[in-house]
């Protein structure tokens, strides 16, 4: 905690970022059981053991005060400069990704701290979170049960409540897949056939939202042949 005071301006910073400023009238009283009373100020206390008092009877300059933060940091291994945000990357999937709705996507991302360590990272749908991941690698399965363009990012915390976001990642979620048409177009139904002929069987499949890649034909439900173009034919 520091305490700056010109004339009768003053202002009260805690790790570094100013929490109060005002005009002060009266004394500045440091308790020994903790308690930090400024005068004029009327309750402004912050609870905790005092473990050193520095005075000064001039304002100091932010290069001195840098060097003070850096001194009681060291002594009391105690966090006295403002909180760096932590960075964080969604480094999956890249943008302009689409898969239907209903299959996974992996998404992944990096988090750094500059001055601490990162709690977690959280992944964000439209802002909303939809998982969280504690340690390293950040990785999240999610499936998408809705068709439209969707915008992910990344969030991380740090030890210090610090929050940083990434940029977000574009993704384009297709309608669920529709299963492809198969049907047997020879031998006709009630055909017949002699013992020892060879009979060819036929059949055409289509796939109204994507292709076929393969046709399986059998019989009595063992496999006669796989085709992975058309004709789709066996003997």
């Amino acid at each position: 905690m520091e305490v700056y005071r010109t004339g009768e301006s003053g202002w009260v910073a805690v790790a570094g970022e100013t929490v109060f400023s005002d005009t002060f009238a009266g004394e500045l009283d440091v308790e020994v059981d903790g308690a930090l009373t400024l005068g004029g100020v009327g309750g402004l206390h912050f609870g905790g053991a005092v473990a050193e008092v520095l005075v000064y009877n001039r304002v100091l300059n932010e290069a001195e005060i840098t060097r003070v933060r850096s001194v009681l940091a060291t002594k009391f291994d105690l966090p006295v400069s403002a909180n760096q945000e932590p960075t964080v990357v969604l480094t999956k999937p890249a943008t302009g990704v689409s898969l239907k709705a209903g299959k996974t996507l992996q998404l992944a991302a990096s988090a750094n701290d500059a001055d601490g360590s990162v709690v977690k990272v959280g992944f964000l749908l439209g802002g909303q979170v939809i998982g969280e991941d504690t340690e390293a690698p950040y990785e999240l399965e999610w499936t998408p049960t809705e068709a439209g363009e969707v915008q992910l990012s990344a969030e991380a915390i740090d030890d210090r409540a610090g929050q940083g976001t990434s940029a977000a990642v574009s993704v384009t979620v297709l309608p669920p897949n529709v299963a492809p048409e198969v049907v047997i177009t020879g031998p006709s139904a009630g055909q017949g056939v002699s013992v020892g002929a060879t009979l060819k069987v036929s059949a055409s499949a289509t796939d109204s939202d994507g292709t076929v890649t393969q046709v399986e034909i059998l019989a009595n439900g063992e496999s006669l042949a796989k085709r992975s173009e058309a004709p789709y034919e066996a003997d």
